[in-house]
């Protein structure tokens, strides 16, 4: 790994970003990716580094990607030869060079730690930051009237006025439990970041009764 790539991982943590890790473990001549051959892949499809030609490169992306949506690491196998059942939790491609030779690689994703969104200062937000805290989430509470101590001065934990989409990770989760306290206005404040995941700690009736309003004022 050269410097250049171990400055780009510390920028992509620093930043929470996610991203893939892949390394060729093993080949076999005349494939021209060799052992220690190192790549990051982020997840918009830009690739830095080098684990081999073309007849390499597209699966190693395709794969990379795919660990990064689903949160696994994987051993990849290119060989003119797939008949390997000597080697589990291992995706196999045929090398479609004609030269020949084979690599196997490692495929490591890497995602940021979790992030737990908290809408409001309920009793509710106060335990779930603490599970969420003890669970090593990074936990983020907001509020319009933003206090500390209403939270009990737990440790690590960041405190907003406003929340927006540009702090969001892939693995942010958003927790609306404002319990009375400005409901309509915390729920679409949340809705309006695009995450993947949303709740909202209410009673069916009074949900249903938030959601309509927001959808007659064309909020949502």
């Amino acid at each position: 790994m050269h410097n250049r790539d171990i400055e780009l991982i510390n920028k992509l943590n620093n930043e929470r970003k996610t991203y893939a890790k892949a390394m060729v473990v093993r080949r076999q001549l005349p494939s021209s990716g060799k052992p220690g051959d190192f790549a990051i892949i982020l997840a918009n499809g830009k690739m830095h580094g080098w684990v081999g030609g073309g007849c390499t490169r597209g699966i190693v992306l395709k794969e990379a990607l795919l660990a990064i949506a689903e949160g696994r690491s994987r051993f990849v196998r290119i060989s003119p030869n797939q008949d390997h059942d000597d080697m589990p939790n291992t995706k196999l491609y045929q090398m479609t060079c004609q030269s020949g030779g084979a690599v196997d690689l490692y495929i490591e994703p890497v995602l940021p730690r979790p992030q737990m969104v908290i809408f409001g200062q309920s009793h509710i937000g106060i335990a779930l930051a603490k599970i969420c805290l003890a669970m090593d989430y990074r936990v983020v509470v907001v509020h319009q009237d933003a206090d500390q101590s209403t939270y009990g001065d737990l440790p690590n934990l960041t405190m907003l006025k406003s929340y927006n989409q540009s702090d969001l990770t892939q693995n942010s989760y958003l927790v609306v439990c404002t319990q009375g306290q400005g409901d309509e206005q915390a729920l679409q404040m949340a809705l309006e970041t695009g995450s993947d995941y949303v709740a909202f700690v209410s009673s069916r009736k009074k949900a249903n009764a938030i959601f309509t309003n927001l959808r007659l004022e064309g909020d949502i």
